[in-house]
């Protein structure tokens, strides 16, 4: 609660100010309200990873597909990589390296000049390379450091479903304020298995599909267009309502990011976004996992946070968008013992009818 009161104070604080501005703002000054066909909707120039960037008029939709992955590696512990030999003396087996990757279908809907609608669908997938001591995987050699390789842990399918609803705080030639408020439904599993010849049957916490738990998804976005130029920062807050049916909670995440957009022509724009993210630690626990099977059994070797610098790339045509962003970690610190994250990859394509 403390951190949801912090974190929510630059939130409140952005949102007198805006409302001062707005009041201040005479008409004499041109700066009349536009609406998305004139601005942000048919060549939004925000980096792709934002996912809350305009409003649309009343009765315009976009349709987006966007593909998100992530590459794990290596385990640490306060920073530091440890070797599988002091891995083992604590876990029976670890993650060597992990896949992560989410498809999401999203579709926009205004409903008014200022009130849109956002819905997403997502599809994930995590692939999660195992190693284990040989002696526990059928062998028996004397070098305490060959191990086997040749385990992995599989989950893919629906993951939660996310229902937005956006509005227009402040719009005009120069300033976009948009505030929005989210509902997480957790149609996505957390009772995935593995391999039943493995203990434990279930699949750690990171390989489930979903939380679990109903997430409210507070936002704030605030940009800044000059020119060719956008500048914009974003404050988002996932907060887990409830404990699921397996008796835990998964950590509220808090995540603020900055960038600076520019288009280069008509059809090119490029970008670059720092972003913060921080995500609490698991509440309770599975308890049907066995903690010292591998780290990721474990609910305390969850949570910490990151900074990531993203450079993207969007292309027009028409009314379609396509956009790549690539980020990497600038510094990450986890709680116990985790695998650290090394890049992260966007795809997507949209289109405004």
């Amino acid at each position: 609660m403390k951190l949801f009161i912090k974190s929510t104070m630059p939130i409140m604080a952005v949102l007198i100010i805006a409302i001062q501005l707005k009041a201040q703002i005479p008409d004499s000054l041109g700066l009349k309200s536009l609406n998305c066909s004139h601005c942000l909707c048919q060549k939004d120039i925000s980096p792709l990873s934002t996912m809350i960037s305009h409003v649309h008029p009343k009765g315009k939709w976009m349709f987006a597909y966007r593909a998100m992955t992530m590459h794990m590696e290596g385990n640490y512990l306060q920073g530091k990589r440890i070797s599988e030999t002091k891995l083992f003396d604590n876990y029976l087996m670890g993650a060597e390296h992990m896949n992560m990757q989410m498809h999401m279908i999203m579709i926009m809907v205004g409903l008014s000049d200022k009130f849109t609608i956002m819905s997403m669908l997502n599809f994930n997938y995590s692939n999660m390379s195992m190693i284990m001591p040989e002696n526990e995987s059928g062998h028996t050699h004397n070098n305490d450091e060959s191990h086997s390789h040749n385990h992995h842990m599989k989950s893919t399918g629906l993951g939660d479903t996310k229902i937005y609803a956006l509005y227009s705080l402040i719009n005009n030639s120069r300033h976009d304020l948009i505030g929005s408020l989210g509902l997480s439904i957790p149609s996505g599993s957390i009772k995935k298995e593995g391999h039943k010849s493995l203990y434990p049957l279930r699949m750690p916490y990171m390989m489930q599909l979903g939380s679990g738990s109903f997430e409210v998804l507070p936002s704030l976005s605030y940009l800044y267009k000059i020119n060719k130029w956008n500048l914009g920062a974003q404050i988002n807050y996932i907060i887990r309502a409830n404990d699921n049916v397996l008796t835990y909670r998964l950590g509220n995440e808090l995540s603020v990011n900055s960038w600076a957009a520019y288009l280069i022509t008509d059809w090119l724009s490029t970008s670059i976004k720092a972003e913060y993210l921080y995500i609490g630690t698991i509440k309770g626990k599975d308890n049907s996992l066995f903690e010292l099977a591998e780290p990721a059994a474990n609910s305390k070797n969850y949570g910490g946070n990151l900074l990531n610098i993203h450079y993207g790339v969007n292309f027009f045509i028409k009314q379609h968008r396509l956009s790549i962003e690539l980020a990497i970690p600038i510094t990450q610190h986890w709680q116990g013992i985790q695998m650290h994250r090394k890049l992260f990859g966007y795809f997507g394509w949209q289109i405004m009818f």
